[in-house]
């Protein structure tokens, strides 16, 4: 076969592609999920204490390149992966919300859990901020094959098909419940699962926002979703969280950058009026 037969053969694929199907997605996910959590029942050790089902982090992009495939062929695979590019994310306040919205958040988080007396001194020794960069970048390297399913496969047709937030919420429940068994393993209550999981479904809407207004730019949703695991780190590691005062603080900090980014639009389209 010549390159100009392959290319050809592409062509017809993609034009012959099927709809992509984002709620069977979601559900093969949480299904080939559900075998690894029995490795829970045992004692398996891991580096940096790390949980034994770390694995399925793997899974979603596995699934979603395999349901990709069927659907595309070679060309929808490469362009699922190609939603890494960040060149696709060229308006600069989706930017802004990927990297600001999540650490002011825990910032907030933090002054709350004070103000209000939620919670301790922090347990273990202090994580250097000199850090921060490098475990930020890790935690990317690790959102990537979570978000290549959760945001490069399913958010799009979500978002078009019922909008960002019934997007988001639709992704952050799944996302939540792909966690509660981990979850029941700590040792976790309802109380603090029940407030995990608004706390997942407000960060899923953020991804699902930050993705659409950025041109579909998985990028910026791996972006958010190592802010999260990074900001945990501070001020020693992997603190005990508070899902609770963390979700008022993530619907102010969203709800303020919003607002904000609405005032201006407003103010730029007044002055284009004017000048026009």
């Amino acid at each position: 076969m010549t390159h100009h037969d392959s290319s050809d053969a592409e062509v017809a694929a993609a034009a012959n592609a099927r709809p992509r199907r984002p709620l069977l997605f979601l559900a093969l996910t949480v299904a080939v999920s559900l075998p690894f959590y029995g490795l829970l029942a045992f004692d398996i050790p891991m580096p940096f204490d790390l949980p034994p089902t770390l694995v399925t982090i793997l899974l979603p992009a596995i699934v979603a390149t395999v349901m990709v495939a069927v659907e595309g062929g070679r060309s929808g695979v490469r362009r699922l992966w190609a939603s890494l590019d960040p060149r696709l994310a060229r308006d600069v306040r989706p930017w802004l919300a990927a990297f600001l919205v999540v650490p002011i958040a825990g910032v907030l988080d933090w002054l709350l859990r004070a103000w209000w007396g939620v919670g301790g001194e922090p347990e273990g020794p202090l994580t250097p901020w000199a850090m921060a960069p490098v475990f930020f970048l890790a935690f990317v390297l690790g959102a990537i094959p979570e978000e290549i399913g959760w945001s490069g496969y399913a958010s799009g047709p979500l978002a078009q098909r019922w909008g960002i937030i019934a997007a988001g919420s639709i992704i952050g429940l799944v996302w939540a419940a792909w966690h509660w068994i981990p979850y029941f393993a700590e040792g976790r209550g309802l109380d603090w699962i029940v407030g995990q999981t608004l706390l997942s479904i407000g960060l899923r809407t953020l991804m699902v926002w930050v993705f659409v207004r950025g041109g579909g730019s998985t990028l910026l949703a791996c972006v958010i979703h190592a802010l999260v695991n990074t900001v945990s780190l501070y001020p020693s590691g992997f603190a005990e969280s508070h899902p609770w005062t963390q979700v008022l603080a993530l619907v102010v900090v969203a709800l303020a950058f919003l607002g904000v980014a609405r005032v201006i639009d407003a103010r730029r389209g007044r002055m284009g009026r004017a000048l026009g």
